[in-house]
């Protein structure tokens, strides 16, 4: 994956993850809308929704697999990410978000060259 690509999955998390107090479901439909300009349909939000909790349990099981996805996405100007031992529970859920960007930012629909 290109840098620039792989940037722009970590900076789109990161903003989705600062809107506290939104449920996963209304973070879904934000970074979907962001990229699209539409609003998500109720199968979208499913599939989205169930490939981030996927990807959840991936890098529960793997959290050094979350710490590389996110060393490998993080801007250069962005403070390195904390250990895997240190706090697993923060690499996975921010991991999994930068997947799930990651994925809504290479839809068709998303793309435009």
């Amino acid at each position: 994956n290109e840098i620039t690509f792989m940037e722009a999955s970590y900076g789109l998390a990161l903003n989705i993850l600062s809107h506290e107090g939104l449920s996963e479901t209304d973070r879904i439909v934000l970074a979907f809308r962001t990229c699209t300009s539409r609003e998500p349909d109720q199968l979208e939000v499913k599939t989205l929704l169930d490939f981030l909790n996927s990807q959840r349990d991936h890098y529960t099981r793997s959290p050094q697999d979350g710490l590389e996805l996110l060393e490998n996405s993080r801007p250069a100007s962005v403070n390195k990410v904390i250990s895997a031992e240190t706090m697993p529970s923060h690499i996975t859920e921010r991991a999994a978000w930068v997947a799930l960007c990651r994925v809504i930012l290479n839809l068709d629909e998303t793309i435009s060259k």
